[in-house]
């Protein structure tokens, strides 16, 4: 497509992006960005080509900037915080979920987001315990069986855990 002609560069830019081909994606939406630097809707096409070629730092800012220039824009929202979780930033992709939350009160998806957020930040970062007991009445006479197991899971720093268990049985 022709430089100039942004609405068939902005079709072809789309197609790529759907027929799984980011990096193509991505240069048509350098083109346009290039003629209109703040459309909001190629800043987001950039953004998602970055996070689909695993770039997600790089998505940050022309996601951010359109947000600034669309902050109604609820895919902008969306893009952004799904950018941060996937650059490894959970702290900031909830805090942005939140803010998505005030800034849409009538729409679900910010509070399902932050819920799932906290969710995966406990598992993630939290200390786990747990126990399980157990009990079985054997047929024949036999003594009946029983067990007790505890157990702890717990994070060291953000690539080390110490996991420590015991169980107990008796017949």
């Amino acid at each position: 497509a022709a430089p100039a002609n942004t609405d068939l560069r902005d079709e072809l830019a789309r197609s790529c992006a759907r027929a799984g081909r980011p990096a193509d994606a991505l240069a048509e939406y350098e083109t346009l960005l290039s003629i209109a630097p703040d459309n909001p809707d190629w800043l987001l096409g950039k953004g998602q080509a970055l996070i689909a070629l695993g770039r997600p730092r790089e998505a940050l800012a022309p996601l951010e900037k359109a947000r600034a220039v669309s902050p109604r824009y609820e895919d902008l929202w969306r893009a952004n915080i799904a950018a941060l979780e996937a650059a490894g930033e959970p702290d900031l992709a909830a805090a942005l979920a939140t803010e998505a939350g005030r800034a849409f009160p009538d729409a679900s998806w910010p509070r399902e987001k932050t819920g799932a957020l906290e969710r995966a930040r406990l598992v993630e970062r939290g200390t786990r315990l747990s126990l399980g007991i157990s009990y079985e009445d054997l047929s024949g006479g036999r003594p009946s069986w029983q067990a007790v197991t505890a157990g702890i899971d717990h994070p060291l720093d953000a690539r080390r855990r110490i996991l420590a268990g015991v169980n107990v049985e008796e017949r």
